[in-house]
């Protein structure tokens, strides 16, 4: 169900029947650079960016236990452990697979992220389009069966509404959008 992972197995299958020497390097969620080519460095908006941006915004829930720790590792740590990983090996020899990835020594907690996300934006506070500055919302956790009850709840409730107005012919284009929320809180759910 995951396109991403799917298209990498089938990139590293085709490497292993080429016959070309080569290795596997397997990251955690890759995130903005530790050092180089700077600190907190990333292009676009991905990984933990829109999760940071919603808490900005406001008061968001998080599922999580205790003391969660992430599995997230700086790009600049990525782009060194490949470089390392380069194959040296001859073509016949099986290729070495590298899971890269944050250790049992420096895990990186979700009490951590959000103490240091709070603190970072009090020292280099973004913008809104006004130039008013944004404040860091709250982080609001909570047990991943809260978590998925209140969304499953949300799910029945919209496939109700839907049904609803199916069986009575009511707006199409509402209907859509409904189906549209569907779709994402049952991926929501999925993963």
């Amino acid at each position: 169900h995951n396109i991403y992972t799917y298209t990498k197995s089938i990139g590293e299958q085709i490497l292993a029947r080429s016959g070309v020497p080569f290795a596997i390097a397997r990251p955690a969620v890759i995130e903005s650079a530790l050092r180089y080519p700077n600190t907190g460095w990333c292009e676009g908006i991905n990984t933990s960016a829109p999760l940071i941006y919603l808490a900005l915004k406001g008061p968001i829930l998080f599922p999580r236990e205790e003391e969660t720790v992430l599995d997230i590792i700086p790009v600049d740590l990525v782009a060194n452990a490949m470089i390392a990983a380069l194959p040296r090996s001859p073509a016949s020899e099986r290729p070495t697979i590298y899971q890269v990835g944050p250790c049992a020594r420096h895990p990186a907690r979700f009490s951590v992220f959000r103490l240091q996300l709070v603190e970072a934006f009090r020292e280099c506070p973004m913008l809104d389009r006004a130039g008013n500055e944004l404040r860091a919302g709250e982080f609001n956790w909570v047990p991943p069966e809260v978590f998925f009850r209140k969304w499953k709840k949300r799910l029945s409730q919209a496939q109700r509404l839907r049904r609803l107005l199916e069986r009575f012919k009511l707006a199409p284009a509402r209907r859509r959008l409904l189906s549209s929320a569907i779709a994402q809180i049952e991926q929501l759910l999925y993963f």
